[in-house]
């Protein structure tokens, strides 16, 4: 009866046991899926970085055209295939590629999406200045400072927010960094970049100091934008380093391009604990059936 007894004791533990397997393989597969998609997200920056900026006039089409550029060059577009891009009510859905019988591709788009963070885009317009806002953003060389966002009037009364780099707290006044107020007409090369997501623990705008907390776009718009403008663009363009600025400050190229992927270290992790958890019930169930059959009457 000693067998039946301890096959009994181990229903509990089991179950919990599988339940607890359970989540951590799917835990471990999780990461690794997560790291997929970082590896794919990685490899489209890396591309980007290296295609000519596009202007900021007619960007979905300079974007559009870019993407299929891309596709052709990697082979996922035939050689010599005819393209024929098109608008559409599509929102902010990435563009679609769809390839009919006769060969022909077939790309449609609709507004700016977000999947469009990190081309080099290309705007010519003025600075205001006077404008500028201040985003908290410590240094790994420098120390405290902020990312410097200025908006950028263009030709058509449109603009777009500008972060034009990195300045100390000690070079927060302009004043301090004059050589860098470039006036009149400048042309300004970076990435595309999106405003960001507030934390839990973020705090507002403090309004003594003027200083944000986070990349709040919305606000950085109501807080510099004239109202009279014609319309702003729903990004931010995120200033290179080269060529550097008159005076060295801001100091652009604030943009992380290598994206944290720990998502195989983490899967290991949660696998290592499935491992650990096997050998760990094992051992239990040999130790629970070895003392059952010591106690079993002769």
């Amino acid at each position: 009866m000693a067998p039946i007894s301890s096959n009994r004791g181990l229903l509990l533990p089991t179950t919990f046991a599988l339940a607890a397997l359970a989540l951590l393989i799917g835990l471990g597969t999780w990461q690794l899926n997560r790291k997929i998609w970082k590896d794919a997200l990685q490899t489209r920056i890396d591309q980007r970085l290296t295609w000519q900026p596009a202007a900021i006039a007619d960007l979905k089409e300079n974007l559009v055209s870019a993407e299929v550029a891309a596709l052709r060059k990697g082979g996922e577009i035939a050689p010599g295939a005819k393209v024929e891009i098109r608008n559409a009510d599509i929102g902010d859905a990435a563009p679609r590629f769809l390839r009919d019988t006769t060969g022909v591709y077939t790309v449609t788009f609709g507004r700016v999406p977000d999947s469009y963070g990190y081309y080099r885009v290309t705007a010519t317009g003025r600075f205001l200045h006077d404008q500028e806002q201040f985003v908290y953003a410590p240094h790994q060389t420098f120390g405290p400072g902020f990312n410097v966002h200025t908006p950028l009037k263009l030709a058509n009364n449109a603009y777009v927010m500008v972060n034009r780099g990195y300045v100390t707290e000690a070079l927060k006044n302009p004043s301090s960094r004059l050589a860098g107020q470039v006036p009149g007409e400048v042309e300004v090369t970076g990435l595309l970049r999106y405003g960001g997501e507030r934390a839990t623990f973020d705090p507002d705008r403090d309004p003594k100091t003027g200083v944000w907390y986070w990349r709040d776009l919305t606000g950085l718009v109501a807080a510099a934008v004239p109202t009279d403008r014609t319309s702003v663009y729903n990004f931010i363009i995120e200033a290179q380093s080269d060529p550097a600025q008159p005076g060295g400050w801001p100091k652009g190229g604030t943009t992380i391009v290598k994206l944290s992927n720990r998502h195989l270290e983490y899967a290991m992790t949660w696998y290592g604990l499935a491992a650990t958890l096997i050998a760990v019930y094992g051992a239990f169930v040999l130790t629970t059936r070895r003392r059952a059959s010591n106690a079993a009457p002769p």
